[in-house]
């Protein structure tokens, strides 16, 4: 793996090392599983490479006494590992990695919406039967963007959810006003658009195409449009650039940036297929 550094064996599976991926100098511990080419890694919360060799022993021999007895190994609570992941996130955004936008998004779910749900469950009793639940679970709890009712599938507008998005745009001093359906359409999907050719820039999506599908199969995107990404080829990679720099001189740069790759783009005058054309 690139981003371990500084890597030393203190025996046959056990290793520490520090990461390149982050600012701070802290070390880590990595142990190999018996039984397979498996691994648990373990912050040791020190930068000092003493401390870091005792910690690792003490990790590695409470890894072998859970295999002895049984004991699950990833056994942490699903919001320790959710708030582990959250910082890691903030400091990529410190780097300069991913954008505000994208921290604060992956933060604000997890507080509001995850933790509530499975924040006290250990992680290895969550399994794919529990996160199919959880739309039910937010529908029988009356959370989200609609109120459901007991008994009434018919949603409704939800008092606390406007309320929340009147004092956001209060605090925005984004004043209330009527919208064109133009308009509406360009907010709505121009910011998820651009967010697309950042995860594409950042390696996290490997082609446009593989974004279009999670959005029409899995979020209900119009298939008729092929998907967020060839929209964009669709209505043209300028005309997106434009109105993306249009909200931004509005509403600021928070959701409006345009992705350097799309400026990129749009600059060489090249479409998303020359640029995945040229990377292959």
């Amino acid at each position: 793996m690139s981003f371990l550094v500084d890597t030393q064996e203190l025996k046959p599976g056990l290793i520490i090392f520090r990461r390149a991926d982050v600012k701070h100098k802290k070390w880590y511990c990595r142990m190999k599983l018996p039984g397979g080419d498996r691994y648990k890694s373990v912050s040791l919360k020190t930068a000092d490479i003493d401390a870091a060799r005792e910690r690792a022993f003490d990790q590695d021999a409470d890894l072998r006494f859970r295999i002895k007895h049984d004991v699950p190994i990833f056994n942490r609570p699903f919001s320790q590992i959710a708030k582990d992941f959250a910082g890691l996130q903030k400091e990529r955004y410190e780097a300069g990695q991913i954008a505000h936008k994208r921290w604060k998004n992956i933060e604000s779910v997890i507080t509001a919406q995850l933790n509530r749900y499975v924040g006290s469950i250990q992680i290895n009793l969550i399994g794919h039967d529990r996160w199919k639940s959880y739309p039910l679970w937010r529908q029988k709890n009356g959370k989200g963007y609609y109120k459901y009712l007991p008994g009434d599938r018919t949603r409704h507008d939800d008092p606390e959810a406007i309320e929340i998005l009147k004092r956001r745009a209060r605090e925005l001093e984004v004043a209330s006003q009527s919208h064109s359906e133009q308009e509406i359409l360009e907010r709505c999907l121009y910011p998820l658009i651009n967010e697309g050719f950042r995860i594409l820039e950042e390696g996290i999506a490997q082609r446009a195409s593989d974004i279009d599908v999670v959005w029409c199969a899995g979020y209900g995107f119009p298939r008729y449009r092929g998907g967020p990404m060839f929209h964009a080829e669709t209505i043209g990679l300028p005309t997106l650039l434009e109105g993306l720099n249009r909200y931004r001189a509005r509403f600021g740069p928070m959701h409006w940036e345009p992705a350097s790759l799309l400026v990129k783009l749009v600059k060489e005058g090249r479409s998303l297929a020359a640029w995945e054309a040229q990377r292959a």
